[in-house]
C-alpha cells in the first residue's frame, strides 16, 4: 500500500457512545488514519482519497498539506462524533480531527434514508464527504500565503461549506460531477425561495451546503474555476469585496440575477 504503515493497535478513549474501540493507527507523511481491526477496506478508501484531495490541493489551489497534522477516525459505529450522514471536523491551528462512520460500518447498509438531492449512501457519497472535508486545509492554507484579506470562516457560511461541496461533488467521482450535480441543479430549481438578493453586498443563500455548491459551480461557469482561489487569494477586507472585485461586478444584484438565470437552465 502506497506510503502506509501499520503502526499496531492503540486504545484510545472515544467519547462517543459504547466501548472505547481498539484503534489501529496507519500513518502517512500527512495524516494519520485510525480504524478498527477489520475495517482494513475503509483505511484502504480513505487513503485513496485523501491522498487524491493533496493532489486537488497541488493542482488545483497551489499549496500542499506539509506542514499540518490531520488525523482521521474511522468508526464502527455511530456515536457523538460521526454517524448517518455526519461528519465531525475539530481544528486547532495546524492541527485538524476528521471524525467519520467507516463507509462499510453496518448502519450505511442498513439505512433506507437518501441524502438531501436524494442519493444514496453510497461509496460516491463517501469520497464526496473525504474530499469536501479534506480540501479546507488547503482552502484555509492560501490565505495563509497573505499578509491581509477577508478571513474564511468570517464569511457566510454558504461560502466556505459550499466550496467545500463543491470540490467535494466536482473533484471525487465521475457519478457525483454528472448525475450528483444533476441532482443539485434540480434541488436549486425548485428551491429557489433558498436563494434571494441581497444583504450587505451578497446573495442570501439559505442553503449553505447545497446551495453554496450551486453558486460555487455558477462562479466557475462564468469566470472560471480559478475564480475560487483567486477569491481565496484576495486581499479585500471582505468576501463582499473580493467577490464584486474579481467578477468586476459593481451590482451585486445583477450577479444574482444572472445566478438565477444559471439555475433555471435545462441540464
Amino acid at each position: 500500500m502506497r506510503g502506509l504503515a501499520v503502526i499496531g493497535v492503540l486504545l484510545l478513549q472515544s467519547t462517543g457512545q459504547g466501548p472505547s474501540p481498539a484503534w489501529i493507527e496507519a500513518r502517512h507523511a500527512t495524516y494519520t488514519i485510525y480504524y478498527e481491526p477489520g475495517y482494513e477496506a475503509d483505511r484502504d478508501f480513505a487513503q485513496t482519497w485523501l491522498d487524491r484531495t493533496e493532489s486537488l490541493m497541488r493542482s488545483k489551489y497551489a499549496v500542499a498539506a506539509t506542514g499540518y497534522k490531520v488525523n482521521v477516525y474511522l468508526y464502527s459505529t455511530a456515536n457523538d462524533h460521526a454517524g448517518i450522514g455526519h461528519a465531525q471536523v475539530q481544528t486547532s491551528g495546524n492541527s485538524a480531527t476528521i471524525h467519520y462512520l467507516a463507509p462499510t460500518a453496518p448502519a450505511w447498509q442498513t439505512t433506507i434514508s437518501t441524502t438531501s438531492l436524494r442519493l444514496p449512501y453510497d461509496q460516491n457519497y463517501h469520497a464526496k464527504v473525504i474530499v469536501s472535508e479534506y480540501i479546507a486545509l488547503a482552502h484555509t492554507a492560501v490565505q495563509a500565503t497573505r499578509t491581509s484579506g477577508w478571513r474564511y470562516y468570517d464569511a457566510p457560511s454558504w461560502v466556505s461549506q459550499g466550496l467545500q461541496e463543491y470540490d467535494g461533488f466536482f473533484h471525487s467521482t465521475e457519478f457525483n460531477r454528472t448525475a450528483g450535480f444533476a441532482k443539485m441543479r434540480e434541488f436549486g430549481r425548485t428551491n429557489l425561495e433558498k436563494f434571494t438578493c441581497c444583504q450587505d453586498g451578497l446573495p442570501l443563500i439559505a442553503d449553505t451546503y447545497n446551495g453554496g455548491a450551486l453558486f460555487m459551480a455558477y462562479l466557475a461557469e462564468r469566470f472560471g474555476e480559478d475564480i475560487h482561489v483567486r477569491l481565496l487569494r484576495s486581499t479585500a477586507s471582505t468576501f463582499a469585496s473580493a467577490l464584486r472585485d474579481e467578477t468586476h461586478t459593481s451590482d451585486v444584484s445583477m450577479l444574482s440575477s444572472e445566478f438565477h438565470n444559471w439555475l433555471m437552465k435545462q441540464p
